[in-house]
């Protein structure tokens, strides 16, 4: 009777260990061509194709919100500076670490720009400098305002630079900061 059971259990074990011996490598081999096919379609086939994406449809889409369309890049890259901040106490005074980019809204814009660089770094300077550490808490606060006043001041400039005759579309379309870090003293 034990010898019965055994071999009933010997006959049973090679069968089913044939059908789920098959679907498991079956398995594994659809999830390769699955992946496979996926990884093909998704990175090396755009790889490999000659067209380029149309990037009118991006430019519609993040045109939306701006009150200006955006254009190839016009930015100039002022230098990046530091202004100390004001102390509190005895203490030594803080840094602040900054770096500005201006849009201009086109290549007369851009070219007074750079011609008169030195005096919109200077301005932004004068944005950044005489402030306290408590004002850089907010730093989106701080850096909002710092943006809206330098925009502001570099229209004002351009207008002052062009002299009687100042051209409507010469203006800066956009301040940003690409740096901005606040260095505590140890």
């Amino acid at each position: 009777m034990a010898e019965e059971v055994d071999e009933d259990v010997q006959e049973q074990s090679p069968k089913a260990g044939g059908i789920v011996g098959k679907l498991v490598p079956l398995a594994a081999v659809l999830v390769f061509l699955v992946v496979g096919a996926a990884v093909f379609m998704l990175v090396i086939s755009p790889m490999l194709s000659d067209e380029e994406p149309d990037e009118t449809e991006d430019m519609a889409s993040e045109t939306q919100g701006d009150e200006f369309p955006l254009q190839p890049a016009m930015v100039v890259t002022l230098d990046s500076s530091f202004v100390n901040l004001m102390r509190e106490g005895d203490s030594a005074a803080p840094m602040l670490i900054y770096g500005v980019k201006l849009e201009c809204n086109d290549q007369a814009t851009l070219d007074l720009v750079v011609v008169n660089q030195h005096r919109f770094e200077d301005m932004v300077m004068k944005l950044h400098d005489s402030r306290t550490r408590g004002e850089l808490d907010d730093i989106l606060a701080f850096k909002e305002s710092v943006q809206r006043q330098a925009l502001q001041k570099a229209n004002d400039i351009l207008v002052r630079l062009q002299g009687d005759n100042p051209a409507e579309n010469v203006k800066i379309t956009k301040v940003l900061h690409y740096q901005m870090a606040v260095q505590d003293p140890q």
